[in-house]
């Protein structure tokens, strides 16, 4: 219900709004156009879904970086007025006074809400996705997940903040909601305004789209495990009537109540991450202690395997097969030859004071 369903009307409706904002195509051409996109991609199955993902998250992460670094460089002056307004902002009298009254619950729930949307981080979403990659270590994996955690709170997030603050910082109504249009507007400053519009609209329509076309495999996997295989069809052709309708409407409400099927949703699973944060734990010192013996051996060099036996023969026979075993995985040139009773070496190319010289050298 979360992402498949009032997830995928949240993502489409900005989508509608921005394109009919930057190009005047009316949103509701803009949900059919987003219906057949789904459609085509759905009919593909996973392996189609992976292929668009894998293209569209690149794009709009290089569209999104290019021209927040080029808005930032060209306000490069008032970045020490940005930084100082965040700072008084965050820990001025006022601040500390609102939140001791209720204000910073009203600021965390709002953090962590529209976080959710972010990043993901908690809900037990990103799993399933994780889930489905090739990789067969859990702790590597794993440490893709994080860095998508930061990658896309730390950098995209505080890119976009700076991009917002630099560029359109004096039209900001503080304590009033602002969406594209204020991130539309420093885009403005610096490429004008028909190709800062066409900048945004692109943006979120990939980061939207992407967005959708993942959450619709989380929902489709569950709606899997909860109904059986043969629920898969209808939820999609219901998901995506849902993404058309969330293009075209007004979603204050819809957006409330994600936030509470979100939260819903992630109670269990960080009550599953503490149940099996041992595991994680026993886990990643296994994966670190196993990638410092690789490193520890790369950096040693190559050791030869030495197989030493001993049995009914005298020492000198068995000191000379122990030998030529040795030098024959070494790949050094020499002869050995056995006859009876007399256990004797005979060289070629190397004497014997030589190769224990190299031996002891490897």
């Amino acid at each position: 219900l979360a992402l498949g369903f009032m997830g995928a009307m949240v993502q489409s409706n900005p989508i509608g709004a921005n394109i009919q904002n930057a190009f005047g195509i009316p949103s509701w051409i803009v949900g059919l156009i987003l219906v057949a996109i789904c459609g085509i991609i759905f009919l593909g199955g996973v392996s189609r879904l992976a292929s668009v993902t894998e293209k569209l998250v690149p794009v709009m992460a290089i569209i999104s970086i290019v021209a927040g670094v080029v808005v930032i460089i060209a306000n490069a002056g008032r970045i020490p007025e940005v930084f100082a307004a965040i700072f008084q902002g965050a820990f001025n009298p006022s601040a500390i006074t609102g939140g001791a009254v209720g204000s910073i619950f009203i600021a965390m729930r709002y953090v962590i809400a529209r976080g959710i949307y972010s990043n993901e981080a908690g809900l037990g979403s990103a799993p399933m996705a994780h889930a489905a990659s090739s990789e067969k270590n859990p702790v590597k994996q794993g440490l893709y997940g994080i860095f998508e955690v930061f990658m896309d709170t730390i950098v995209i997030c505080t890119l976009t903040a700076l991009t917002l603050l630099c560029g359109a910082g004096d039209q900001i109504v503080w304590g009033q909601s602002a969406g594209a249009e204020l991130i539309s507007a420093s885009f403005s400053t610096v490429f004008g305004a028909q190709v800062g519009s066409t900048l945004v609209a692109v943006g979120i329509t990939l980061f939207a789209l992407s967005t959708i076309l993942s959450w619709s495999l989380y929902g489709t996997r569950c709606c899997e495990f909860l109904l059986g295989p043969k629920s898969i069809k209808p939820y999609q052709i219901i998901f995506v009537l849902i993404v058309v309708v969330g293009a075209t409407m007004d979603l204050s409400l819809a957006w409330d109540i994600a936030d509470t099927l979100n939260g819903l949703m992630a109670i269990p699973n960080l009550i599953a991450v503490v149940a099996l944060s041992g595991v994680i734990v026993k886990e990643t010192r296994e994966h670190f202690d196993q990638v410092k013996a690789e490193k520890l051996a790369a950096s040693e060099g190559p050791k030869p395997d030495i197989f030493m036996w001993c049995g009914t023969e005298d020492s000198l026979l068995a000191t000379n097969r122990a030998y030529d075993a040795l030098l024959t995985q070494l790949q050094i040139p020499h002869s050995y030859e056995e006859s009876e009773g007399d256990h004797s070496w005979k060289w070629w190319d190397m004497h014997i004071q030589d190769a224990l010289k190299y031996l002891l050298e490897v």
